[in-house]
């Protein structure tokens, strides 16, 4: 039966039949995969402690972690990065997402599954799933509300994670219906998200991560740059927020300017605007966060 129904989503995908009608448990099974993102860090026994309730419910899973270090409380760069990593992985994987400031308060402990890539996020309801959806051909949402997949014992009103993410990861990922999880819900909390535009002469988009590196990516298109007539090694500047104009280059890649200078790129994975220092870090320079504006413009344009 499921082989069956996994058959009638790809040929729904082709003839273009309306995806939301299809049944919850419609597309690929789990396949056994459970991915963990978290900003618990790796120097705590929580992620330890995630994993073994996993394995508790499903001993054969193969856990792997996608990351421990997303920036504490940071649910808009868990967004991101959740919206970058999760395209990469194969169809019925179970993602156990844990950026979690809200944890015991009114917000929702959710499961969320998408089709037709048949792959599940357990998670708690607070933004974190935006980028996510936002490329999601369809999705059912539930709320964990089935007391017979928590961790038995005693709740934590501040580790959900452990008794209620982790449980119910493990359970989807060996297989139980995704129907079981508790009932359907609508109106999930999504993110802010401001489309990077042309202003006049400028060009204003949004930092939406500041990486390892201190990098700063944001959702400015390639394109959008092309469109606007600007050509490939232009002088630039750009500003964040309120802060001063500084000069930066567009160029292919960081090694095209010296040692500490700065940067523009687009020849990154997401084709999009990145503005960085060459062997340095532009974050911590500016002191730069997640959501802030940024701005560009041709240099010598004021």
């Amino acid at each position: 039966m499921k082989r069956w129904m996994g058959g009638l989503v790809v040929l729904a995908t082709l003839v273009g039949w309306p995806l939301r009608r299809l049944p919850a448990d419609a597309g690929p099974p789990a396949n056994g995969c459970a991915v963990l993102l978290t900003d618990y860090g790796s120097n705590d026994a929580y992620p330890g402690i995630l994993k073994g309730v996993i394995a508790r419910q499903n001993p054969v899973v193969r856990i792997h972690d996608a990351t421990h270090d997303v920036p504490n409380f940071d649910i808009a760069a868990a967004a991101y990065m959740l919206g970058r990593i999760a395209p990469e992985w194969p169809d019925g994987t179970v993602f156990c997402i844990v950026v979690d400031p809200g944890v015991g308060t009114v917000r929702r402990r959710i499961a969320v599954r998408t089709l037709p890539d048949g792959k599940v996020y357990v998670c708690p309801d607070n933004g974190v799933l935006t980028d996510v959806l936002a490329k999601a051909a369809s999705f059912e949402a539930r709320e964990l509300t089935n007391p017979k997949l928590k961790r038995p014992g005693s709740d934590s009103d501040t580790f959900h994670g452990r008794d209620w993410f982790g449980p119910v990861t493990g359970h989807l990922s060996g297989g139980l219906a995704f129907s079981e999880v508790g009932p359907v819900i609508s109106g999930l909390h999504r993110l802010p998200r401001v489309a990077a535009r042309r202003e006049g002469g400028e060009v204003v988009g949004t930092v939406v991560y500041v990486d390892h590196y201190g990098n700063l990516l944001t959702n400015i298109p390639h394109e959008l740059l092309v469109e606007v007539g600007w050509p490939a090694g232009a002088k630039l500047e750009f500003r964040v927020a309120q802060g001063n104009w500084i000069a930066a280059p567009w160029v292919r890649t960081y090694g095209d300017v010296p040692r500490g200078q700065w940067l523009v790129t687009t020849h990154n994975a997401e084709r999009g605007v990145e503005v960085a220092i060459n062997y340095g870090h532009a974050g911590a320079k500016l002191g730069v966060r997640s959501g802030q504006a940024l701005r560009l413009r041709r240099a010598g344009s004021r």
